[in-house]
């Protein structure tokens, strides 16, 4: 019976890790992306689709559209993530408790600008127009919005699925936020402060940093629990 009793809490605890399992297998494609823009970047070449992307947004790029990724760029303006930094770790402390979550989304959300800000300077590509309307500065590659939203939403996610039980409430929560993500890095195509590549190398870069976030909050959240055992 104990024996019984194990082993269907290994299945369990192995169906809830497939997700991140498969998420996980996508960080190695990720990292070689990014390398790849990062030479092609660095050497002048120009990135393939750059072109084909661009035109195909200025397509449909008017007044409504302008407005409408204004509105959805500032999700990652420094006010914007600092608010919903403070009021994210104040709902995580108040329901769940959970230290390491608390402190994995603190120290990634600040790393994650500080690694962006170290590689934008090091590659050292010129943004495509400076609009001093729209919120960016410095230089252009890779995409700031892009890698720190995918990392700042992308662990929120994770978070607040691994918390759920219903499943159509996990589904709705990953498309919900799949596409405010997304949206995220096309605005700044759209307002053309940054060329198709940042976004994609932005996405690419967070993604890899928003693995490393997860890998990390579930050691942490172990440790945690070990040490309130022994207390």
């Amino acid at each position: 019976m104990t024996l019984e009793i194990k082993t269907q809490h290994q299945l369990k605890a192995t169906n809830t890790n497939l997700p991140f399992y498969f998420f996980l297998s996508f960080s190695v494609p990720a990292l070689a992306l990014l390398i790849l823009f990062m030479q092609q970047v660095t050497s002048g070449t120009e990135v393939f689709g750059d072109k084909a992307i661009e035109n195909f947004v200025s397509g449909f790029t008017n007044s409504s559209t302008v407005f409408f990724f204004t509105f959805i760029t500032n999700f990652v303006t420094t006010g914007s993530v600092i608010t919903l930094l403070v009021i994210s770790l104040v709902l995580i402390w108040w329901k769940s408790r959970d230290y390491a979550a608390m402190i994995v989304l603190a120290v990634g959300t600040y790393l994650s600008d500080e690694i962006n800000q170290w590689l934008k300077i090091t590659i050292g590509r010129e943004r495509p127009s400076i609009d001093v309307s729209v919120f960016a500065e410095g230089h252009s590659f890779p995409s700031g919005h892009a890698m720190v939203g995918i990392m700042f939403y992308g662990f929120l996610t994770y978070f607040v699925f691994s918390m759920l039980k219903n499943s159509k409430h996990k589904l709705i929560l990953v498309i919900t936020m799949s596409v405010i993500i997304f949206l995220i890095g096309l605005s700044r195509i759209v307002l053309n402060v940054h060329y198709p590549s940042d976004v994609i190398a932005g996405f690419a870069a967070g993604f890899i940093g928003l693995v490393i976030m997860i890998l990390l909050h579930k050691g942490g959240r172990t440790i945690f629990h070990q040490k309130l055992k022994k207390g």
